[in-house]
């Protein structure tokens, strides 16, 4: 808005430079108030935008009040903000530390004697060479964090977890995104993969290196957890008070409330608004239970005459209409957040209503301005894993044991052949179990393979893979590179497989992270000059041919690759579902079927009850007198469930 203030008879204009909002935003705005039949009455022969310096000067010029010298000095007087007290824009990283008293040096040497006494407990019973391979991740690992003055992160990290996990907190055995990648991570508690005993290989620089924690990034682990309300606490407890808090989110217009915003604004008939609304809403639908590799059109769902009407209805898709607590950041700082940042209480919505208390800062703006968060993601699968481990009387085991008891294992894999898929991660939607039962996996390599074959981009190999063709590219260098033992084809799955191809051809492992990320992203000014260097390095240890060739697969695929650590991640929950399905069926089946009725979700009941019957010959009963009815109710002799 576009103003005239005085301060000790000093003019000033509100509205530089600085703030440009075009005017159809503000066209935006008036038809949004409209819509929802708000007048302010207050706003007439005001200016609801931002203008431009130029703009601005010549609509003072236009209102005649003041000359042009009164003018530039008032414009000029807006500068008086600039020498406010207190305040600053400081971009620099703000990490907490939970030893404040100690030196950046001292917090050094506590990290690396934590991760070193864990790393001797670990490995106490392995040969010297499996001793000697890990200690030497540790050490590169260790190098980087202390180097960059990182050690603070993964103390906290560690207390935080520590601490949750006395408190009844329960969080994932595997992990989430590309953290599993450090070897450290899980000596540290925030997971049990030892990624020199994955087959499936991970570098460590995906998750982070040197070079961008000192060009301004922080770590970022994100946390799969059954029970968030341990976290929550273990928090506050660790940093103190108002030093952790939800983050907030800004809730925008998706295209069906676009649209009715849409005709509201152009007065569409109510038959005309209601028929397209009743289309899109089934187009929301089919978009969000479609399986991972499939297309969904919108033009399928909209009859020819209201497309035009559609699309203009987008121009309201992305306006922001709410504003929410994060669903699982978290902001954690060193300061009061109260006074750093501001405190917002929010309502929640839904029939439970629930005060928050929020920090006034969405995820983007701490990211920017170098505020530390953390991810608490409520995850189903960690929640069934660990509570079906209980109903057996078995501590849930780690991921060496998980991998121990599913290696040669018959039974488990027969879940993902004969679509016993019900609970199962990642393979429970009716498409994704027809194309597991046709590739029938037999370790975790195939699983880990098959999660990231099932995105949309590898749609037109997808064929080949599911009939376990064989294939490859016909360049021994590049074919060498990406096959293992267990993957025997040049199938280009994951992130790690196409940074090793960069570093054979001469790139360091910073490098060929960077370089990834630039082409992944097009970014023309960034790949060009990578491409001759790759061309001739490849090139050196093969052909030109074949390094122009391979150069066109790496732009081709890397727009869609997982990394390997998130996919190895959700196929080991998978597993271990799949492990307690064949081994334990009525335990698992009645944990299931918990969840299940907590959540009122009759019809992954009614599948569940189908599967166990067909697949296991275990069959529903009603209640009976004398048993406690408020949960499932196993019969082992009779292989039978009560229900609840």
């Amino acid at each position: 808005m576009l103003g005239l203030y005085r301060k000790h008879g000093i003019p000033l204009i509100m509205g530089t430079d600085s703030h440009y909002i075009h005017p159809r935003d503000a066209t935006l705005r008036q038809q949004r108030l409209e819509a929802n039949h708000i007048l302010y009455e207050d706003e007439g022969g005001w200016y609801m935008d931002y203008p431009s310096g130029a703009e601005a000067f010549q609509r003072f010029q236009r209102q005649g009040v003041l000359s042009d010298a009164q003018i530039r000095e008032a414009m000029e007087n807006t500068r008086i903000f600039e020498s406010f007290e207190d305040v600053e824009f400081d971009k620099s990283k703000k990490l907490p530390t939970i030893y404040p008293e100690l030196t950046q040096e001292e917090r050094n040497h506590k990290y690396l004697d934590l991760v070193n006494a864990a790393f001797e407990q670990q490995t106490a019973g392995m040969t010297k060479e499996e001793k000697s391979v890990r200690a030497k991740g540790v050490k590169y690992e260790t190098d980087v964090v202390t180097s960059t003055g990182m050690s603070d992160y993964f103390l906290l990290d560690h207390e935080l977890v520590r601490r949750s996990v006395e408190k009844g907190g329960i969080i994932t055995k595997t992990g989430r995104g590309s953290a599993p990648s450090y070897y450290t991570n899980s000596l540290l508690g925030l997971s049990s993969i030892d990624r020199f005993a994955i087959p499936v290989e991970m570098f460590p620089d995906r998750f982070i290196s040197a070079d961008r924690i000192l060009s301004g990034s922080l770590p970022d682990i994100d946390m799969n957890v059954a029970n968030r309300e341990a976290f929550e606490e273990a928090q506050a407890e660790v940093l103190g008070e108002w030093r952790s808090a939800p983050m907030i989110a800004y809730g925008t217009l998706k295209r069906l409330s676009a649209w009715k915003m849409y005709c509201r604004a152009s007065n569409l008939s109510f038959d005309i608004a209601n028929s397209i609304g009743d289309k899109l809403k089934a187009y929301e639908s089919a978009v969000k239970y479609a399986e991972d590799d499939e297309e969904i059109a919108l033009s399928d769902y909209i009859p020819e005459e209201y497309r035009e009407l559609a699309a203009a209805s987008e121009q309201y898709m992305g306006v922001i209409d709410s504003i929410s607590p994060h669903p699982c950041a978290y902001l954690l700082c060193r300061e009061d957040i109260r006074r750093e940042i501001g405190i917002i209480r929010i309502n929640s919505k839904g029939t439970r209503k629930k005060t928050v208390y929020a920090a006034f800062i969405d995820g983007a703006t701490a990211e920017q301005f170098g505020y530390l968060k953390n991810d608490l993601l409520l995850v189903e699968v960690v929640k069934t894993n660990n509570e079906a481990f209980k109903r057996i009387g078995m501590e849930q085991p780690d991921v060496n044991e998980l991998l121990r008891l599913t290696a040669q294992d018959k039974e488990t894999w027969r879940m993902y052949a004969e679509g016993l898929t019900m609970g199962l991660n990642q393979v429970e939607q009716p498409k994704t179990r027809e194309k597991v039962m046709q590739y029938k996996p037999k370790n975790i390599t195939e699983l880990a393979a098959f999660v990231a074959a099932v995105r949309p981009a590898f749609k037109s190999m997808l064929p080949i893979f599911l009939a376990r063709k064989h294939f490859d590219y016909g360049i021994p260098a590049f074919d060498t590179l990406i096959q293992t033992r267990e993957m025997s084809s040049s199938f280009i799955l994951f992130q790690e497989q196409l940074m090793k191809t960069l570093q054979h051809a001469g790139f360091s492992a910073p490098e060929s992270y960077a370089a990834i990320k630039a082409i992944g992203k097009k970014h023309p000014e960034k790949v060009l000059p990578l491409k001759q260097r790759f061309l001739e390095g490849f090139a050196a240890k093969s052909d030109p041919e074949a390094a122009e060739r391979v150069w066109r697969i790496i732009e081709d695929a890397t727009s869609y690759l997982y990394n390997s650590s998130h996919a190895v991640c959700v196929a080991l929950d998978s597993l271990y579902g799949a492990w307690l399905k064949a081994h334990h069926p009525l335990e698992y089946y009645t944990t299931l079927l918990s969840g299940y009725a907590a959540k009122g979700d009759k019809d992954r009941i009614s599948l569940a009850k189908e599967e166990m019957r067909k697949g296991f010959g275990i069959r529903i009963v009603p209640c009976k007198f004398r048993q406690d009815n408020r949960d499932f109710y196993i019969d082992h002799e009779a292989r039978t469930i009560s229900d609840a």
